[in-house]
């Protein structure tokens, strides 16, 4: 009898260790309540088709100019950034496996209504240069730096981001259209419909893609998520769930059309590219 009491115990303390081995909670934030669902799902599939058992803590009352500081003081584990030397020098704990195949550095633009004229004639980005039109992004975001460096008009808005979209729509500040990720871009079409997606153009920067940050207590789960994600990249995985998410993307009908637009590649500055890459 005591042998089997024994063998039980044993194999409960198997069972116990076993799994606290396999869970894991993570504290993240979402700053646009449900603009990153695509984000927060890749990382509970990615980690559970690992056999984790997931917790995402997410924090929903953390303005957008304090993530930073949450991160950096381990007030949330992770976040996900665009991937840049200045990011990477700032955060280094980094799970450095691209969250988007490339889609993150592909930009769009937001316009006025009635403006996609503008625009139907552009072929190079010469061409788009001579329209002498202003684009608008936030202060210190990375895109200012590479309009600068492509010789390209911009105004830089201080605080809140978002307020760009009413200055676009009201024509104030005399900004002519706002730049955004393919992906950002359908999440928020639906928010201002004062606006058009210009049909025609298709900005690339090159590898840019967003990628998870962790903060400095967070070592270990860097190493499991960024193993987990690494696998859901090879397994197909981040296509199944870019597609679900974004499936206007994809489309040639009533879709962003990607495969139609004409691509004008932006030169990148060499001290905002990424040191390493996967």
């Amino acid at each position: 009898m005591r042998k089997i009491i024994f063998i039980l115990v044993l194999a409960m303390s198997f069972l116990a260790l076993h799994g606290e081995e396999k869970r894991i909670e993570i504290t993240m934030v979402d700053i646009v309540p449900g603009k990153d669902r695509y984000y927060f799902e890749l990382i509970k599939r990615s980690l559970e088709n690992c056999g984790y058992d997931v917790k995402l803590n997410i924090k929903t009352d953390i303005p957008i100019l304090r993530v930073d500081e949450y991160l950096a003081t381990s007030k949330i584990d992770a976040h996900f950034f665009m991937d840049t030397a200045a990011r990477r020098k700032r955060f280094p704990n980094i799970a450095n496996v691209g969250l988007t195949n490339g889609l993150a550095d592909r930009r769009v633009l937001f316009i006025p209504k009635g403006c996609a004229y503008i625009y139907k004639d552009v072929q190079t980005l010469d061409d788009f240069k001579k329209l002498n039109k202003t684009g608008a992004f936030g202060e210190g975001w990375t895109d200012v730096k590479i309009w600068k460096h492509n010789n390209l008009k911009y105004y830089e808005k201080s605080g809140d981001y978002r307020l760009i979209f009413d200055m676009l729509i009201s024509g104030r500040r005399n900004i002519d259209y706002f730049s955004r990720s393919v992906m950002e871009i359908i999440d928020e079409v639906d928010l201002y419909p004062q606006l058009d997606i210009e049909p025609h153009l298709l900005f690339v920067y090159n590898n840019l893609d967003f990628k998870l940050f962790f903060s400095p207590k967070a070592v270990e789960k860097k190493e499991i998520v960024e193993a987990a994600i690494l696998k859901a990249k090879e397994s197909g995985l981040i296509d199944d769930l870019l597609k679900k998410f974004y499936p206007k993307i994809f489309s040639d009908t009533d879709g962003l059309d990607l495969l139609n637009r004409v691509e004008l590649d932006l030169a990148v500055p060499e001290e905002i590219l990424p040191h390493e890459k996967k």
